[in-house]
């Protein structure tokens, strides 16, 4: 039994083969060249697909699909069309449109424009103002104004809308301008009525001007006495502070003036005087404080006299001015060696080494120098305390030194106060001043303003308004309706049939079928050995003309010669005629061949192998069994089943009665033998096999044939379809010799073959093409 995989992408086809036992073999998968191999020996990867399998639609392509079906498309498109503008006719009515002309000024015609006594650009402002106008004439207020004040709700056209017909007005009422630059704007609206459609346009046109145009009038009007009762206010506060404003002034004088800079600056330098005189008695006092805790502490502790305190000989030595200049020159040494650290990059520099022996000289220096003040400040703190017997009598001495200190810096402190006083009083009575000029200058600033607003708001109240009404509904042409009806109708029934003859193609299109042999040789990559002229069953069954015999008989004879010039005829006497499905020409194909070579001298048979669906014994008039199947099945022996024709060189082999053992034993060794004593018995055998995707049979005979040819009909085949089957036959190791398109329209060649025939020398076709008739197949 035979086993075929499936696969559109080409995979590897297997077929089991069975020995005479009827043990079956492994499959055997066969390898491609372009795809890596598993371990198991699978294809790992498919090959690359024809770019016409996935190609998108073309003119060229959409316009061969539409002459594959042109019957069908035109009457597709032709009903569509009818239907479309039947409908067109009868629901699309016909609707007038009434027309209402407002002018909207570009520019108001004034002096001044924003209050500021600068004029705007108007370019600028328009489009925002246009379309803001544009808007509100179609806005909620303005349409429910119009039909409130004109008793418009009875009307047909707001009750057939039912509670949306604000939303339909929106949608239908239509404020357009003229131009983009245009001051006209139209207000239109279509109706069936054209009496309902002026009211509607009269209606929205009269609510705008009432409640937008003369509205805005009347807030001009009432904005202007608010801003003229807001600047007699402001003028009245103005005034008061102008007023408090002299008074403080006659008072205090004025702030930025000589005399009052003068005295301020008097005042700061006392301040800065006394503060200079109060630093003296105040470090004697602390130092006095300091001493008094110290011989506090040291009676306390009986340690009188005291020993020096460290803490407070550390201070008067850091406080010694000779110790403050040595220590501040030991610092610039070293932060002058830090910087020529970061400028230079060699750490031994001559500069560096000399800035670290100034540094160790005056880190010396400074080291001997506080040694000799330490020592000298405590020979002065010890003669302070010998000259005292007792701790108290020390304590006493002391309160002696700090009650004058104490009485001197009050009275320092008392006059600084009295210094700050004063200025500070003359600094909050300059920050008054300066506070009310701000809001002087802040209440003028805005009379000014509205002073400028309220001469704006005059010229804009006695302007005459942007917006004026220039014309009433009317409807400009009635008759202009019905033309553009029947151009709806035309446009709807073009399209109907653009889309009926369009689809058809499409779908047509995506059938992908074989329009010519340049869609096998260019497009799918495959050898095309030669093509057929078209013939329908019709003709087959009555018989060809003359001419279309002889171009059959010529290019039967062109592809025998072709095939027989690619191959040498030793290694090709076994050839297999198949088709991707059923009814693509391969039966007539087959048959052709066959008596092509019996006619060049090869003895030949004609093996029926499509047992499934046999038609070959009805071209030649003979009995269909005892045939092949019985062979298989061996009932018969193959000498029995070998049938002479009315052709010279030509026999045929029939399908015989097939069943499923039949079917089975082709992987058997027994259809070997069959084709092996074929082989041996006559110099060309031509096997017409069945389908390559419809069932698995050819696959299996084309184990024991030379090499096989593909049979495709114009217009039937698809391009995917053969792409599949000729993978298929590749993938199981048989060996395509090319593919033969039948049905090729070669209208110059019909042209020239009946000149041929109508000559005074005339061939006799009907001798080169002995095959009369098929009445069983009619595209086999």
């Amino acid at each position: 039994m035979a086993s075929a995989d499936n696969n559109d992408h080409g995979t590897a086809t297997s077929v089991s083969n069975s020995d005479a036992n009827g043990r079956e073999d492994a499959l055997v998968p066969v390898e491609y060249q372009n795809g890596e191999m598993s371990e198991m020996g699978w294809p790992m990867a498919y090959p690359v697909k024809p770019e016409i399998l996935d190609a998108a639609p073309t003119l060229m392509t959409m316009w061969a699909a539409l002459r594959r079906r042109w019957a069908l498309a035109l009457g597709l498109g032709i009903m569509l069309s009818v239907a479309g503008m039947l409908l067109t006719m009868f629901f699309v009515p016909i609707e007038y449109t009434a027309v209402a002309r407002l002018r909207v000024s570009q520019k108001q015609d004034q002096i001044l424009s924003d209050g500021t006594g600068i004029r705007t650009d108007p370019t600028k402002e328009w489009p925002a103002y246009r379309e803001t106008q544009r808007a509100l004439v179609k806005s909620q207020f303005v349409l429910l104004a119009a039909l409130r004040k004109n008793d418009l709700m009875q009307m047909a056209m707001i009750r057939e809308q039912g509670n949306d017909y604000i939303a339909w007005l929106q949608e239908n009422f239509k404020a357009r301008f003229t131009s983009p630059e245009s001051e006209i704007l139209d207000l239109k609206i279509s109706y069936r009525d054209a009496e309902e459609a002026k009211r509607m346009v009269n209606a929205v046109q009269a609510a705008y001007l009432l409640e937008v145009v003369d509205a805005e009038r009347s807030k001009q009007l009432q904005k202007r006495e608010k801003l003229k009762a807001a600047l007699f206010r402001k003028n009245e506060n103005l005034l008061t502070y102008r007023v408090d404003l002299d008074n403080l002034m006659k008072e205090h004088g004025d702030p930025d003036g000589p005399a009052a800079q003068a005295r301020m600056a008097t005042f700061i330098q006392q301040i800065k005087q006394y503060t200079l005189q109060k630093a003296p008695p105040q470090s004697m006092l602390f130092e006095l404080r300091f001493k008094r805790r110290g011989i506090i502490q040291a009676n306390i502790e009986g340690t009188w006299p005291p020993p020096l305190d460290q803490a407070l000989v550390g201070y008067y030595v850091g406080a010694n001015q000779e110790v403050q200049f040595l220590s501040n020159q030991l610092f610039q040494y070293r932060l002058l060696l830090e910087e020529e650290k970061l400028r230079s990059n060699n750490p031994n520099s001559r500069a560096l080494r000399q800035w670290l022996v100034k540094i160790v000289a005056a880190e010396d220096n400074l080291a001997e120098t506080r040694a000799r003040v330490q020592i000298e400040i405590e020979q002065q703190m010890r003669q302070q305390q010998g000259n005292y017997d007792s701790a108290a009598d020390a304590i006493e001495a002391i309160d002696k030194q700090i009650s004058p200190l104490l009485d001197s810096i009050k009275e320092i402190d008392i006059d600084i106060a009295k210094a700050s006083t004063m200025l500070q009083g003359m600094r909050a009575n300059a920050v008054a001043i300066k506070q009310k000029e701000q809001e002087v200058e802040q209440l003028e600033d805005m009379t000014r303003t509205m002073d400028r607003q309220m001469q704006f708001l005059d010229l804009s109240v006695d302007s005459p308004p942007r917006v004026i009404k220039l014309e009433g509904a009317y409807v400009p042409d009635q008759n202009g309706s019905w033309f553009f009806k029947v151009a709806i109708t035309v446009l709807v029934g073009i399209i109907g049939f653009v889309l009926g003859t369009g689809g058809v193609s499409f779908a047509e299109f995506q059938a992908r079928r074989v329009g010519s042999s340049e869609d096998i040789s260019q497009g799918l990559g495959q050898t095309v050995v030669g093509t057929l002229p078209s013939l329908s069953g019709g003709l087959l069954h009555r018989g060809a003309g003359p001419h279309l015999q002889a171009m059959l008989a010529d290019s039967i004879d062109s592809i025998r010669a072709t095939l027989i010039h690619n191959t040498s005829a030793d290694s090709m006497r076994v050839v297999m005629i198949t088709s991707p499905l059923d009814r693509e020409g391969k039966t007539t194909l087959a048959s052709q061949l066959a008596a092509s070579l019996a006619r060049g001298g090869q003895r030949t048979v004609l093996v029926d192998a499509d047992v499934r669906n046999p038609s070959c014994h009805q071209w030649f008039d003979l009995n269909c069994d005892p045939g092949m199947s019985e062979v298989l099945r061996e009932e018969a022996e193959v000498d029995d089943v070998v049938r002479a024709t009315r052709i010279a060189n030509l026999w045929l082999v029939p399908a015989g009665r097939y069943n499923s053992e039949s079917i089975q034993a082709l992987a058997r060794p027994v259809a070997a033998d069959l084709f092996d004593q074929l082989r041996g018995k006559f110099d060309f055998v031509v096997i017409d096999a069945g389908a390559v995707l419809t069932v698995a049979d050819a696959l299996l005979i084309g184990q024991h044939v030379d090499g096989a040819v593909l049979s495709v009909l114009r217009d039937v085949s698809r391009t995917p379809d053969v792409y599949q089957a000729a993978e298929r036959l590749k993938s199981v190791g048989i060996n395509l010799m090319g593919t033969v398109v039948s049905g090729e329209d070669n209208r110059s060649q019909k042209r020239m073959y009946r000149r041929q025939l109508a000559s005074p020398v005339e061939s006799h076709p009907a001798e080169s093409n002995p095959i009369g008739s098929n009445p069983g197949e009619s595209n086999a």
